[in-house]
């Protein structure tokens, strides 16, 4: 686990997304946690909730730049907070993968939605492996992005392969990280992600100076270490998307190939131009393949 330092810690909207866009709700766990939850389209068709990275990252970063508020325009499209970010339970240092399942298991209760489509980013596609396991029934597909693998050991990263002259420092500023930093301490890794400096510089100015929760994130880390969901994936029936950025140096490529060939109902679709978010570095061409897969999804459902 000491090579996989830290997986996606940033957040937060774009500065053009203005707070009375988003209609906060609030899902109830068994454990008494709440979870905030926020529906960007207003589309009857069943919804893709948004599983962001990190763990302990807002999951607002998903939207720097508009690619999930353009899916939102022709489709239900939820992202929520997982517990020790944003308007949800703060955490406790505790944090579980089970936890994180019935989060999101209770989001979807909260949302009377009998299935739901799962896009995963970063960490967040390990949330939804674990949740696909506990209840395939309720997933009628699965979209990775730049996403872990089924056993965290696995993962490959090339950091410090990449940028030698940059991974002493980020070591350095990942070990003062606590549960309230902010991005503005993580600035060397946020670059890191990135191929597009422009692109960068404005993601950069986004998620200025929000909360980084290092405490859960350490606390998830921690859980996964033993855990392995490879025989449950090979098992998934769901029709899956697995995309990744060519030049993803916070997991590699090679990840992303070894997931497609686990799943039995996989496409693989490699963004040439992206690093670990073509979401937000490209995306005109993450919608142009994600929206079709899932358009196709809704008219096989309708025969």
């Amino acid at each position: 686990m000491k090579a996989l330092m830290l997986i996606v810690l940033v957040a937060c909207a774009p500065n053009t997304f203005a707070a009375e866009s988003e209609h906060t709700k609030f899902a109830a766990t068994g454990d008494g946690a709440r979870i905030a939850y926020y529906p960007l389209g207003i589309a009857k068709t069943v919804p893709l909730i948004v599983v962001a990275g990190g763990p302990g990252a807002d999951a607002r970063y998903m939207r720097v730049r508009g690619a999930l508020d353009d899916l939102a325009r022709s489709r239900s499209v939820v992202l929520y907070d997982q517990r020790g970010t944003r308007a949800s339970t703060d955490s406790n240092g505790s944090e579980t993968v089970d936890q994180f399942v019935a989060d999101l298991e209770a989001v979807r209760k909260a949302l009377d939605a009998p299935t739901v489509d799962l896009l995963g980013h970063s960490f967040g596609g390990y949330f939804a492996i674990a949740y696909t396991a506990r209840h395939p029934a309720n997933v009628r597909s699965l979209i990775f992005l730049d996403s872990t693998g089924a056993r965290i050991g696995d993962v490959k990263q090339l950091l410090a392969d990449t940028y030698p002259d940059r991974i002493d420092a980020w070591r350095a500023a990942r070990a003062k990280l606590g549960r309230n930093s902010t991005t503005a301490d993580i600035p060397i890794f946020l670059r890191m992600e990135f191929v597009d400096e422009a692109v960068f510089q404005d993601y950069r100015e986004a998620v200025r100076g929000h909360r980084v929760n290092q405490e859960v994130n350490d606390a998830l880390r921690k859980d996964v270490a033993e855990r392995d969901y490879s025989e449950q994936v090979r098992g998934f029936k769901q029709p899956a998307l697995v995309l990744h950025g060519r030049h993803d140096a916070i997991i590699a490529p090679s990840t992303a190939w070894a997931l497609h060939q686990m799943l039995p109902s996989s496409t693989f679709h490699v963004f040439e131009a992206a690093g670990h978010s073509p979401h937000i570095e490209q995306p005109a061409a993450f919608v142009a393949v994600v929206l079709p897969f899932l358009q196709r999804l809704d008219r096989d459902s309708r025969r």
